[in-house]
């Protein structure tokens, strides 16, 4: 029961600090009591667990911010699951819990009094939470794909948005991968949630057969969205994976991530007139 009461005094935490919690089983018993945080990730206390340890966890969101963070900041490797709506875990103690919920709070999913619709899967449509206003978005690009200049000359391409609720007017900087290693891009979405992609972008592939081009440029799982350039930065270190981890940008630059907080401020003050190789705006 004191694990118990602990785990509840946690969420209370948790609620105080801003984070939203959508799901609050903590009448459970006390190997099963959990809370979801934000629709993106959950803590739950791990008692009696195989592996020997009896610590709290939470289990990560397959976007990989709050895992990378967790990780990065708290020294810790990251289990894998079979839970594949939050394939990740990060095991963390009683002592940890304020390192903890100043991680959560960088993810702005994790954020109370928000507006755009997350979990809609789990939730009726009256249950909804959401998020207002444009967010902005870090995404790396196929590095079979000449980025660059395909939105020099076409302005605007369809981009894989996967099942990650960017909507129309959110920002998206770009970050091409090695070698380059740096955000060269900022765009602005002008349409999401497209079942299917409407430009033809296909003579921008490098390195890539004729026959390669149908089953590389196949849209995952999800939906496309089509984004439109606004600016195109100068190759600068400030934009590279060194500054950006500095800043707050932690692991392997993949799948789609939210900006908010003190990383979105560093990528405000790059937007400046000496690091502006093309203004489209």
């Amino acid at each position: 029961m004191d694990e118990l009461n602990m785990l509840r005094g946690l969420v209370e935490k948790m609620k105080s600090a801003g984070i939203r919690i959508l799901i609050d089983k903590s009448d459970l018993a006390d190997g099963e009591a959990y809370a979801v945080l934000g629709g993106k990730s959950s803590i739950k206390h791990l008692q009696t667990e195989t592996d020997g340890v009896d610590s709290y966890a939470i289990y990560c969101s397959d976007d990989e911010v709050d895992m990378n963070r967790l990780c990065n900041v708290l020294n810790r490797a990251y289990y894998d699951t079979d839970d594949d709506k939050r394939p990740y875990e990060v095991h963390f103690t009683t002592d940890e819990i304020d390192k903890v919920i100043n991680i959560l709070k960088m993810n702005s999913l994790n954020i109370a009094n928000a507006d755009r619709t997350v979990n809609r899967k789990e939730r009726s449509h009256h249950d909804a939470e959401r998020i207002s206003g444009p967010m902005t978005w870090l995404v790396s690009a196929n590095s079979r794909f000449d980025t660059i200049r395909a939105f020099r000359e076409l302005r605007t391409l369809d981009w894989n948005q996967g099942v990650y609720k960017l909507k129309e007017d959110d920002i998206v900087y770009i970050y091409l991968g090695e070698p380059v290693r740096k955000v060269r891009l900022k765009c602005k979405v002008v349409k999401a949630n497209m079942p299917c992609g409407e430009i033809d972008d296909r003579k921008y592939a490098t390195n890539i057969e004729d026959w390669e081009l149908e089953e590389e440029f196949i849209p995952a799982e999800g939906n496309t969205m089509q984004l439109t350039i606004l600016t195109e930065y100068k190759e600068s270190d400030l934009f590279g994976y060194k500054a950006l981890e500095e800043h707050g940008v932690v692991g392997a630059i993949r799948t789609p991530r939210t900006i908010t907080g003190a990383t979105l401020e560093y990528f405000k003050s790059l937007d400046v007139p000496e690091n502006i190789q093309k203004s489209y705006e």
